[in-house]
């Protein structure tokens, strides 16, 4: 089971859909070409994207939420981004 709280000391931020969406299509399309780069590998630059936003600026960027998983932290209701990104023609899903 996952945990809840990877960055338990944030100042939580409303969550803000379209970054969320544009921060995985940013990155999935700088990444496209790179072999092995799934999802996994994706949420993980997203959390240190975001860790490293707060670091520098002391706030989050999109006011995603991330659960700690197996591999590693892994965006909260990861499937509802990546459906609504392939239903705007943002993303295919492969």
């Amino acid at each position: 089971m996952p945990h809840e709280g990877l960055m338990p000391h944030v100042k939580k931020r409303a969550m803000n859909p379209e970054k969320i969406k544009d921060l995985i299509h940013q990155i999935a399309f700088a990444t496209s070409s790179v072999p092995g780069f799934g999802r996994t590998k994706l949420y993980k630059v997203m959390w240190f994207f975001e860790a490293r936003r707060y670091a520098l600026h002391g706030a989050i960027f999109s006011g995603a939420t991330y659960v700690r998983d197996q591999n590693g932290p892994r965006l909260r209701n990861y499937d509802k981004w990546f459906r609504q990104l392939e239903d705007e023609g943002r993303i295919e899903l492969i």
